[in-house]
This record gives structure tokens, C-alpha cells and sequence, in this order.
């Protein structure tokens, strides 16, 4: 929440009013009083103000004149209070639609996992890379650059909020990005971090201060669960993070989990951690224990400002000290290719162009003959994709 600031020019008295609280007695503000000396506004002191209550009122009034005596404090005071509160509590007015405003077009600054002014989540099991990716996004959001198909200009300044690990954990990871792709050197010095151990909405005033003294303008949040908090399956867990960020007023990429419980891998918790984002995708893993890199596909659940990506695949080879991030095709995946549109599973089977019979194909995919044979004679009829010799299907 941004802060107020009052000015009494003709006494030299300057009052920033943030952090406001509600509770049961009222609301109150975190005052910082300053006092002008020749051109330069020097801090006074600090007061912690109630706004709604004649009683805290007298007490400031009271406390201040025993420290400064010259300026009216009795109409500061109500000034400064009726002030903050008409301001903290005015919504934005009411429109008329015109219908001339042009349909909104997403900006990516991550393309194609984060637009400007949006928040996405990006979901999975544990441990399948998610959070390696959120460090390598937080790179190439500083930086600027194309790994893995992931691209973004540049010039941003993350703040990776963690309530899973520790700063040593991510920093290591930074330097093994950066050890495994040279080009984000640059960008290692300018990502904040910050531990967190509260839910988003109880620590706002702390991260907001972070964002002003850091400069940063886009969020990483890790992870999703914690940074909810409460019970996770009740809409105002969702609804509480949403408003926090949208608070906050930065672009976020927001890290969660998978429901375990349900058969279609969702968002654990509420369906409304899925309404309220921009953007979802989810992360599936490939995961060659004995050797190998761990291969994730990434499926585009949702997107309110485009149709929908194709599904990414990521690779991630840890080599000692370096962390590779590389491309690949989902559909090389028997794993991950479970994910993938029929059409794009049959399309990638017949890539070699030798002919196979719609028996043949459904056996290779381990598919459905007759769902098979619908998708194989929607894209012929259409003239897409593939054509049919006798028997035997193959790719154009």
C-alpha cells in the first residue's frame, strides 16, 4: 500500500502516514514526522497514530506538544487523521463504458510464462525443478536473453520471496545458472532476495519497504502454500494472496504444488488459486534416477490474454557445480507426451514419414483405436497434418 503524505508548509511539518491497521478498536497509522530545516525535510519522530479514535488523538496532540511546541497540533492532528482515512478508504470512482478502449493484448516480459502486470502460477509435484526455474526466470528477467525457449528483454529487478529455503540454497543456484550460462553473469548482482515466514498479506508493509529500497518491480514467489497460509482448500486463502499481490502492484510469478488427491493434476487448494491467475501452467517430470537430466514438460492451463502455448519441454542437466538449462520435444517423452493433444502425439509419431495403419498408431501410443481414428480423419478431412496411401497414414 503506497504511503500519505501531508504537508504543513506554513510550520514546517511533514507527516507520512503507512502501514494502517484495522482491528476491532479502529485503525491506526505509522507516522513519521519530519521537520524542514532551510530547503531539507529532516526526520522528527515516529508515532504510531489512531485515526478513528478522539482519545489517541488527544494523546498525539498531547506527546507532540510536549516535544515541539509552535505548530497547531490540535489541527494537524484531525487533519492528518480525517485526511488518511478519506484516502485510505475511496475507491476508485464509478464509469460509463464507451466500448472504445482497444481489447487488451498481453505484454510478455517472460515470454511465454509472465506478462506485464499479471500474475501467473506455474505448478507441479515436488521436487521437479519448479524453483530452478523461478532462479533462472529471475536471471533472465534481470538480464534479458533466450534459454530454453524462455526469453525476456531485460532490465528488471526480481524480489524472490522464499518460505521454503534458505538464502545459501538459492544463492548457490544462482551461481550454477550463471556457471552453466554465462551470459546471465551480469544479472547475479541485481536479484534481492528475501526470506519470508508469514503469509504475503501479514508481511505487506516489510516487502513493500524491500520494493522501495531495492527498486524491485516484479515478484517471485516460492511457494505458493505457505505464501497463502491458512486453510488452502477455502477461497479466502486464495483471494487473500491475490489481493496481496495486486497490493503490492508488481507482476508475479507465483510457485505452487499439485493436488495429490485429484486424478487431473490441479493446484492444491482451491480451484480460485486457478480463477484469480492470469496465467497457470503446469510442470510435469521425466526423471531418469540412475542418470540423465531431469526433463520437464510444461502445459499451458490457462491464459486470459492469448490462446493457449504449446507445451515446452525443459531440460536440466546438473553437471558438479553448473546447471544447464536446454530444449526438447515433450513428444520424445513417453512420460511427458501423455500430456500432449492427440493430434500432436500422432503428428509426432508419423514425423519419420514411413506408413503406419490406424491399428499400428493406436498400438504405438497405447491409444484408443476409435479416438484414434476420429482425430486421424478430422485433420485428413481438413487436409492438416497428414494423408492416407490404402491402409497407411502418414505425415504431409
Amino acid at each position: 500500500m503506497r504511503p500519505f503524505i501531508w504537508t504543513w508548509e506554513a510550520v514546517g511539518v511533514r507527516i507520512t502516514a503507512s502501514r494502517l491497521h484495522q482491528e476491532r478498536g479502529g485503525v491506526s497509522a505509522e507516522c513519521v514526522i519530519e521537520r524542514r530545516h532551510g530547503e531539507i525535510w529532516k526526520r522528527f519522530t515516529s508515532y504510531r497514530v489512531s485515526l478513528t479514535s478522539i482519545s489517541g488523538r488527544r494523546e498525539f496532540i498531547r506527546d507532540m506538544n510536549a516535544l515541539w511546541e509552535g505548530p497547531d497540533w490540535v489541527e494537524i492532528a484531525h487533519q492528518l487523521c480525517d485526511q488518511t482515512l478519506g484516502a485510505w478508504r475511496t475507491s476508485e470512482p464509478s464509469q460509463i463504458s464507451s466500448g472504445e478502449t482497444p481489447l487488451e493484448a498481453g505484454t510478455w516480459i517472460l515470454n511465454p510464462i509472465l506478462y506485464a502486470g499479471h500474475t501467473t502460477v506455474l505448478y507441479g509435484p515436488g521436487d521437479s525443478g519448479k524453483s530452478t526455474v523461478g532462479v533462472l526466470a529471475a536471471l533472465l528477467l534481470a538480464q534479458g536473453g533466450c534459454v530454453a525457449g524462455i526469453a525476456a528483454g531485460g532490465g528488471f529487478r526480481p524480489l524472490y520471496l522464499d518460505w521454503e529455503r534458505t538464502f545459501s540454497t538459492f544463492d548457490s543456484r544462482i551461481g550454477a545458472l550463471i556457471r552453466g550460462h554465462p551470459d546471465l553473469a551480469p544479472s547475479g548482482k541485481k536479484i534481492c532476495y528475501q526470506r519470508l515466514t508469514r503469509p504475503l498479506a501479514e508481511c505487506l508493509e516489510d516487502i513493500e519497504d524491500t520494493i522501495a529500497f531495492r527498486e524491485a518491480d516484479v515478484l517471485i514467489i516460492d511457494s505458493l502454500g505457505m505464501a497463502a497460509g491458512g486453510d488452502l482448500n477455502a477461497p479466502e486463502a486464495a483471494t487473500r494472496l491475490f489481493e496481496a499481490i495486486d497490493t503490492i502492484g508488481c507482476p508475479a510469478l507465483v510457485i505452487g504444488h499439485t493436488h495429490k488427491a485429484s486424478e487431473e493434476k490441479t493446484i492444491y487448494g482451491s480451484v480460485f488459486f486457478y480463477n484469480l491467475a492470469s496465467l497457470v501452467w503446469e510442470v510435469n517430470v521425466d526423471r531418469d534416477e540412475e542418470e540423465g537430466p531431469l526433463r520437464l514438460g510444461l502445459t499451458n492451463q490457462k491464459d486470459n490474454l492469448s490462446r493457449r502455448h504449446a507445451p515446452l519441454g525443459l531440460s536440466i542437466q546438473f553437471q558438479d557445480d553448473l546447471c544447464i538449462f536446454s530444449s526438447f520435444n515433450p513428444a520424445d517423452s513417453p512420460v511427458l507426451s501423455k500430456k500432449l493433444s492427440r493430434a500432436k502425439r500422432i503428428l509426432h509419431l508419423l514425423g519419420d514419414h514411413l506408413p503406419r495403419t490406424l491399428q499400428e498408431i493406436a498400438s504405438d501410443l497405447g491409444d484408443d483405436p476409435k479416438l484414434i481414428s476420429t482425430e486421424l480423419n478430422k485433420a485428413y478431412n481438413k487436409g492438416k497434418y497428414w494423408n492416407k496411401i490404402g491402409e497407411g497414414w502418414m505425415s504431409l
